[in-house]
């Protein structure tokens, strides 16, 4: 085996994730919209969504996710989700999950308990 080969990844006869999952670069960044107060990723014409409520300026309570049938099984809520708290992080916000989903991905990722308000039982 030559040294190259050695080092670079393979992927054993399966495309990488990206190519795999159909999702094309440019489509792949979620954004805030600020307007329907909810964050959202286009993928093939398709919405995804994750819906929030500012309850002051301090507190961000996501309360929906909404994934089209069509891009379930692709990872999607989980990068909605991802930038969600990732944003709220930014802007110094504390967050209450009431979405099952959001719940759940803080429960798997623990680095962003620290993102949760006050009294949040997840």
């Amino acid at each position: 085996m030559a040294q190259s080969d050695a080092t670079e990844p393979r992927c054993f006869g399966k495309q990488p994730l990206k190519e795999q999952s159909g999702i094309a670069a440019m489509e792949q960044h979620p954004q805030k919209n600020d307007l329907m107060k909810r964050y959202e990723l286009i993928i093939e014409g398709k919405t995804a969504v994750l819906e929030y409520q500012e309850q002051g300026p301090d507190l961000l309570v996501f309360h929906h996710t909404l994934v089209p049938h069509e891009l379930r099984g692709r990872n999607v809520a989980a990068i909605l989700t991802r930038y969600a708290l990732d944003d709220a992080r930014r802007q110094g916000k504390k967050v209450v999950p009431q979405c099952s989903y959001v719940a759940a991905y803080v429960q798997r990722n623990q680095d962003y308990a620290e993102l949760l308000a006050p009294g949040t039982i997840l």
